[in-house]
């Protein structure tokens, strides 16, 4: 009788060869378990890092064309701000009292009119007018938006043309520069949701008002009237650099600065940034926001 010698694990290899899988799948696992929470943690750094970039972002582009000596600044506290912010300019073609023409905004040629948005009832126009008695901003709101018709005799190259009609009898020369704004309000908010957001808040025109605030970055942390642990503060200082304490006189708003603190939903922990558990990243963000047309 001859008997086969075939290869095989004993019963002690087994166990010794799965005693070793079982510490490689467990330092896979951990390794695994580590660089998920790395990435949820920096995912949640960067997430509050980015709303904070937002709110600067956002309130430098609304603030930083806004000429305060011109009445451009409407209201202003620590928690908000309503301005008016411009939408569009361009030069008068021909006037008439009540009634102004000028250059249609075109997507190629012309560049005597540029808008971002169509001028609407309710919106503010700003006419620089220069005779013999002197020179200035005049101010007269629009009755309407811009209609077609009318002609551009004193500049030939415009093919289209606006008619805007305004609220004063004014006759205003061709010639003349004209600028549009319309009222826009930033403010720091307490939503549906119990959290605390920065929002604004744009003009409706045939209602006469602001619309309801909407989220533009956040959440943020609550409002408080300690500046030092707000989630949202506006500062204001005049020209010299002194610090305007409240009420704030408008028209001597040179510079603001907007301090945002967040703070993530979440625990991390991130070598180097959060090593214990159960911490919370925060931060905050100081944006100076200096107005080009200040006085």
């Amino acid at each position: 009788m001859r008997f086969v010698s075939r290869g095989g694990w004993t019963l002690h290899e087994m166990l010794i060869s799965m005693c070793v899988m079982s510490g490689v799948v467990g330092l896979a696992a951990h390794a695994a378990t580590s660089q998920l929470r790395f990435f949820r943690g920096i995912g949640e750094i960067v997430a509050v890092r980015g709303q904070l970039g937002q709110v600067g972002a956002i309130a430098a582009s609304v603030l930083g064309g806004v000429s305060p000596g011109e009445g451009d600044v409407i209201a202003a506290s620590d928690s908000s701000i309503e301005v008016r912010v411009p939408v569009g300019t361009s030069v008068v073609c021909e006037g008439a009292p009540g009634r102004v023409t000028i250059p249609a905004r075109v997507a190629t040629g012309n560049a005597l009119s540029a808008f971002d948005e169509l001028p609407a009832l309710g919106d503010e126009a700003h006419v620089f007018i220069a005779d013999s008695i002197g020179a200035g901003w005049v101010r007269t709101g629009l009755a309407s938006g811009p209609t077609t018709g009318g002609s551009c005799l004193h500049f030939p190259g415009v093919s289209e043309t606006w008619v805007l009609q305004l609220r004063e009898p004014l006759a205003i020369p061709a010639g003349s520069v004209l600028r549009v704004s319309r009222p826009m309000g930033l403010s720091v908010y307490r939503a549906s949701d119990g959290r605390w957001y920065f929002g604004g808040r744009d003009w409706n025109g045939p209602l006469g008002r602001l619309n309801v605030v909407q989220p533009i970055a956040g959440p943020l942390k609550a409002y408080s009237a300690d500046p030092s642990r707000s989630g949202l503060t506006f500062r204001y200082y005049d020209r010299a650099g002194a610090a305007l304490a409240a009420p704030v006189t408008l028209t001597r708003i040179a510079r603001v600065t907007v301090h945002a603190r967040a703070e993530g939903r979440r625990p991390v922990r991130v070598a180097g940034i959060a090593p214990g558990t159960g911490f919370t990243f925060a931060d905050s963000a100081l944006t100076v926001i200096g107005l080009r047309n200040a006085p």
